[in-house]
C-alpha cells in the first residue's frame, strides 16, 4: 500500500460517524492522524497532494468521497495534464 493511500475501511467508518461535516475535514484529520506522525519518505508531496485535493473537494459534503462520481469528475478534470502541487 502506498503512504497516501486511505483505506476503504477507515474512510467509511470515519465518514460514517458523521463527526466530519466537509472532505476537508476529512482530509485535515487524515494529514493530523497519518501523515504527520508517521515517519514518511515523502511527506512533502503528500502534504501538497492533500493541499490540491483540499482545494478541489473540500467542499464537498464527506459522504461524497464514498460515491466515485466525486472522484472520476476531479480525475476528468486534470486528465492529460500535471497537477501543479508545489506553492
Amino acid at each position: 500500500m502506498r503512504p497516501a493511500e486511505i483505506p476503504a475501511s477507515v474512510l467509511t467508518a470515519i465518514v460514517r460517524s458523521n463527526l466530519l461535516l466537509r472532505s476537508a475535514d476529512f482530509l485535515k484529520l487524515y494529514r493530523t492522524r497519518y501523515v504527520d506522525v508517521e515517519p514518511l519518505k515523502s511527506r512533502s508531496t503528500i502534504v501538497s497532494q492533500l493541499t490540491v485535493l483540499t482545494a478541489e473537494l473540500g467542499e464537498l459534503p464527506a459522504k461524497a468521497l464514498e460515491r466515485r462520481d466525486a472522484i472520476e469528475d476531479f480525475k476528468a478534470k486534470y486528465a492529460n495534464r500535471t497537477v501543479a502541487t508545489r506553492q
